[in-house]
């Protein structure tokens, strides 16, 4: 209760749902709510429509909006990053800037989660990765989490919601794309209910992650002194514990070969008494 929210809007289906369910809530639970829709400068008269839809909608509300206007493919240029990188970037900073304090809700779904987890398991991704999309990390909230595509298209429905359509969302050009037109309807027609099983998966791995995390994070106080962690130490732990261990200690730039050859390293010495990070 009393809480400010930053809901991230773009207009289309999932966002204007989550938007509207905010609405409802907000006298109940006093919340401070604003709208923030960021126009990323690359689909030009479809996204200055998005924007203006989205401010008349506020306006006929009453609710507060925010919009940023972004050259995104300048930025990702100058920065190496890829557009997708740069705009999520630029858009978390956007939210943050308008009140550090308040919660930033974004309408993920959890059909976007199955995706991200089937995207994460196409690149090798290990169990962090398999825990897709996470219900809330920091200030970051996700009320549609565990709500799929059609839940929402039903309840935009029943509430007579408009919304806007990204012609990109139609397009193959794009990972999550192709698994969204391709792969998710092949997993469906194996299980209808193949979303709910992903959401069931994906808490049973979260609080697994968890475990082991924390597992960690007790070697890591217990054991790293003055930027070295003892070898014998270290191979006392559970592998999977070790390897987080290295990772904490080197950061998330550590990748999965380097931790493993570091692991060796410590394995096939016999001399080796400490593994020292500079």
């Amino acid at each position: 209760p009393g809480t400010a929210v930053i809901a991230a809007v773009s207009g289309g289906a999932d966002s204007m749902a989550m938007l509207l369910f905010l609405m409802k809530i907000s006298e109940r639970y006093s919340l401070s709510l604003t709208v923030a829709h960021v126009n990323h400068g690359l689909r030009g008269e479809e996204a200055r429509r998005d924007e203006e839809y989205v401010r008349s909608f506020c306006e006929k509300n009453s609710l507060r909006f925010e919009v940023l206007h972004a050259d995104v493919a300048a930025l990702a240029k100058q920065s190496g990053e890829t557009c997708e990188e740069c705009g999520r970037r630029v858009r978390y900073e956007f939210f943050e800037s308008i009140d550090k304090n308040a919660k930033i809700a974004t309408a993920h779904t959890a059909s976007d989660n199955a995706e991200t987890m089937l995207f994460n398991l196409t690149r090798g991704g290990g169990l962090k990765g398999l825990c897709g999309i996470p219900p809330k990390r920091g200030n970051i909230v996700r009320p549609l989490l565990g709500t799929t595509r059609q839940e929402i298209e039903a309840y935009n429905a029943a509430n007579a919601i408009e919304y806007v359509s990204d012609k990109t969302n139609a397009s193959d050009d794009y990972t999550r794309n192709v698994l969204r037109h391709h792969v998710t309807p092949v997993l469906e027609g194996i299980n209808p209910a193949f979303f709910e099983a992903c959401t069931r998966t994906v808490q049973i791995l979260r609080e697994d992650e968890a475990c082991l995390d924390d597992m960690a994070r007790k070697a890591y106080d217990k054991h790293y002194r003055s930027g070295a962690f003892p070898a014998d130490k270290l191979l006392a732990l559970p592998k999977p514990i070790a390897m987080r261990v290295l990772r904490m200690i080197c950061g998330r730039a550590m990748s999965f070969t380097h931790a493993q050859a570091v692991y060796a390293i410590a394995s096939s010495s016999e001399y080796l008494s400490l593994i020292h990070i500079s």
